[in-house]
């Protein structure tokens, strides 16, 4: 037997195979990292002559997040507690409703601010007001999220975890303002809220806005 020949194919084949499995992990990598095309295409020039708008500044910026595991707060009970404990006015409790432990309420008081500036300092201090939002002390206001249309505008507060903010439904806050004029007036809170935040992962480097609007395009372009 020519062990030397056997020793010889073994080694190519091995070759063969370590060049196949690196291939694959290049492949794998590759498919995990946004698409950033910025030394040839500039999102913010190419979507300004596509005609495409957006509000605000695209940040550049790489942040940091978590993989969290949680469970979705009986925001009844948590209602009827507070009902218990005269916490929550009766006339709050009355105007409140819970499905899906999605909270809503209309709130009993006139809430309303002159100017749109006056937004954020409005959706503080409902925050800090128990007799309005159960667990309130959980969430903060986020000014780069909002919404606006239809005489109405969305503002959110979202929960935090070391820091950084859950911007998830199932951990938000929406505050719904109706426009009258310069005026804005509070006419409804939707929230949901989440307990027993625990971190699966350590902090991971998240891709910035750029990035993924960059990586959306370019997915957009492939499939028009």
């Amino acid at each position: 037997m020519d062990f030397k020949r056997i020793e010889a194919i073994f080694l190519v084949a091995f070759l063969c195979l370590d060049i196949f499995l690196f291939s694959i992990y290049r492949q794998s990598q590759n498919e995990q990292t946004p698409i950033n095309n910025s030394s040839t295409i500039k999102i913010t020039q190419r979507l300004k002559e596509d005609k495409i708008k957006y509000e605000g500044k695209i940040s550049s910026e790489h942040t940091d997040g978590y993989y969290l595991s949680a469970t979705q707060t009986n925001l009844n009970t948590e209602l009827q507690n507070m009902k218990k404990t005269k916490k929550l006015e009766n006339a709050d409790v009355l105007r409140s409703s819970v499905k899906d432990n999605l909270l809503s309420l209309t709130p009993e008081k006139d809430l309303s601010v002159n100017k749109k500036g006056q937004i954020p300092t409005l959706v503080r201090e409902t925050l800090t007001n128990q007799k309005e939002i159960i667990l309130g002390k959980d969430y903060r206001y986020q000014d780069e999220i909002h919404q606006q249309s239809d005489g109405y505008l969305d503002a959110y507060a979202c929960q935090k975890y070391e820091g950084i903010p859950i911007n998830d439904i199932t951990a938000q806050i929406k505050f719904t303002l109706k426009k009258n004029d310069e005026n804005y007036r509070l006419e409804k809170i939707q929230q949901m809220h989440l307990s027993n935040l625990t971190a699966l992962r350590e902090k991971m480097p998240l891709v910035s806005e750029e990035d993924a609007l960059t990586t959306l395009y370019i997915l957009f372009l492939i499939h028009i």
